[in-house]
């Protein structure tokens, strides 16, 4: 085993590596403390794990991470705090959460070393990293939170912190004063949420359907099979995404509700909201997180600076001013 990390492989992408192992060490190991006695059976398993992977990372990837950083230091207090809170649910959503971002790491490193001399070696354990991971968390086969309900809630939050935000900067361009505004944000926050929701139920039901006719269609190719399909509740997915839409408006809403007479109170607070909402959204999905900031940030700046000069353009050339 080589002390040299290999050709190709960042600085930043092995150290990220090994901290996520030493992170989910220490994870596990604080929660197997608070939890029930299968849970912390299954989080003394994942810790054996960790800790024999941990060590072989820092050893092939040539770097001795012995400490988190700051960041990560942060994220585990929250991580902790969140499980304290909500216990072992938020145990199970986390957990799943994890994997996804440690495939994703993973899979970094597998397509560097792939058709290379470390190939065999790092098939390995990256094979020992999914497959016992896997059946050992399957072990938990109650699960208490639905990740895509908990999905489709920041999403929807998402969607209705940033439509809003455009809409009450174009408003204030448009309007002469705050009812006004206030009357038109709540119009467009309502609406969104029913849009939204009404969206997500016909998606879903599209979805329903098309995965009925596939097990159908697996059922008569091969009869004895078996083949499960699970639905989503239609009206339960699509009134979440409603109301965590409108919970989402009411963001940039509220500091004009308190009297607030100009769009930058609310833009700081949508802001603040958007870079959290993102850091969750993309830990839930396995994205990259500063990826995901930057993304929804220009996002927010494009709609305000779009809605607010339709605001103007509506003031200006159509004598529009209430």
């Amino acid at each position: 085993m080589k002390n040299t990390c290999p050709p190709g492989i960042s600085k930043k992408l092995a150290q990220g590596l090994i901290l996520d192992e030493l992170f989910a060490l220490l994870l596990y190991k604080h929660w197997s403390k608070k939890a029930s006695p299968e849970l912390a059976h299954v989080l003394s398993e994942l810790t054996a794990i960790e800790e024999k992977h941990y060590v072989f990372w820092q050893k092939f990837l040539g770097h001795a991470m012995g400490s988190l950083t700051l960041g990560r230091r942060i994220k585990l207090t929250v991580f902790l705090f969140v499980t304290k809170i909500w216990g072992e649910k938020a145990m199970h959503l986390l957990l799943e959460a994890t994997e996804v971002n440690s495939i994703r790491k993973h899979l970094q490193i597998w397509n560097i070393c792939a058709h290379t001399e470390y190939e065999s070696m790092v098939r390995a354990i990256i094979e020992e990293e999914f497959g016992r991971e896997d059946a050992i968390i399957e072990k938990l086969i109650t699960r208490k939170i639905n990740p895509e309900r908990i999905r489709n809630i920041f999403l929807g939050f998402n969607d209705g912190l940033v439509e809003l935000l455009g809409a009450i900067s174009g408003f204030y361009a448009a309007f002469a004063n705050t009812s006004s505004v206030v009357v038109a944000s709540i119009t467009v926050a309502a609406a969104g949420a029913i849009s939204m929701g009404a969206g997500a139920y016909v998606a879903l039901g599209s979805q329903n359907e098309i995965s009925k006719i596939e097990a159908q269609k697996l059922a008569f190719k091969n009869p004895e099979a078996n083949v499960s399909l699970t639905h989503e509740r239609l009206f339960v997915s699509g009134a979440t995404v409603a109301i965590s839409y409108f919970i989402g408006a009411l963001v940039p809403l509220t500091p004009i509700l308190f009297g607030s007479k100009n769009i930058f109170l609310s833009l700081a607070c949508g802001g603040i909201l958007i870079i959290l909402v993102s850091a969750v959204l993309a830990f839930l999905s396995g994205m990259n997180a500063r990826r995901r900031i930057a993304t929804n940030l220009v996002l927010i700046i494009g709609a305000v600076v779009l809605s607010y000069g339709i605001g103007i353009f509506a003031r200006n050339i159509w004598g529009i001013s209430i």
